[in-house]
This record gives structure tokens, C-alpha cells and sequence, in this order.
């Protein structure tokens, strides 16, 4: 049988190779002081977690919803909305991921978690704004007086 790529197939390769490049890059430009865990959903930033502490993140988006478990130093998804549920089979024959050069994605909720070999490692969620965020520290007034 011969097998046609659709427009749909090439689209994912061609976003999973961007990917790969990507993790790459990092793991050549991080430090190797305590790994994290980011979680993207829809572009933007869901959160930072750290590889080192066990911990469920429910993944909670317009598209869908996502449970992330961290467990014994790697991350596997562990429940999907998706209607295929390949996010969930992805790494699971390794027990999860837990290198630089590892992602699960998640397409049709549009949910990508990668591994970072540096930053912070307090297992923080970083907000989709961050300047005016009360946890970082702003105690209100954002107006930059003097």
C-alpha cells in the first residue's frame, strides 16, 4: 500500500524537527545546576517545575485538559482530552522524560513539556504576565514613580 503524507503529517514533522533543534540548542546553552520541566501551552508559558520534586500539574486550557506527573526525576503525561492520546504513550516505555533533548507534545490541546538543564528549581508557575504579577514581588503601585 502506498502511503500519502497529508499537508497535516508534514506540518508535524516539521514542527516536532523545530523542536528537537530547539532542545538541542538548550541542552549545548544551559547550565547543569537542577532540572525543570516547562510547560507550554498554546505558545505561552503554563509553568516551571522542577524534575526533582513528585508532583501532579493539571494542565487546564481552552483546548483541553492535561495531567503532567513528575515522578522519581521524569515527567509523563498521564492523562489527555485528546481524542488519540499519543501525548500519554509518548516516553512511556522510559518511564518519562528527564534530558534536555526529550519533549511530549500534545497537538490537538496544543500542550508541549520539555526538559531544561538549568534555571530555577523551585518548582514555581510562572504567570503569562509576569511584570504585574503579585508574586513577583509588586505590592500594588506599578506606576514607576520616581
Amino acid at each position: 500500500m502506498k502511503r500519502i503524507l497529508r499537508k497535516s503529517d508534514i506540518i508535524l514533522i516539521a514542527v516536532l524537527a523545530l523542536i528537537s533543534a530547539f532542545t538541542v540548542w538548550l541542552s549545548w546553552n544551559a547550565g547543569s545546576s537542577g532540572k525543570t520541566v516547562r510547560v507550554q501551552a498554546d505558545g505561552r508559558t503554563y509553568g516551571i517545575y522542577s524534575l526533582s520534586e513528585d508532583q501532579v500539574i493539571d494542565i487546564d486550557t481552552d483546548l483541553g485538559h492535561n495531567q503532567l506527573t513528575i515522578k522519581g526525576g521524569k515527567a509523563m503525561m498521564t492523562e489527555a482530552s485528546c481524542p488519540d492520546g499519543y501525548c500519554m504513550r509518548q516516553h512511556k516505555s522510559e518511564g518519562g522524560i528527564d534530558s534536555s533533548n526529550e519533549t511530549i507534545i500534545c497537538l490537538p490541546n496544543k500542550v508541549i513539556v520539555s526538559v531544561e538543564g538549568g534555571g530555577t528549581d523551585s518548582g514555581e508557575t510562572v504567570p503569562d504576565a509576569v511584570s504585574g504579577s503579585p508574586a513577583a514581588g509588586n505590592s500594588g503601585d506599578s506606576s514607576g514613580g520616581s
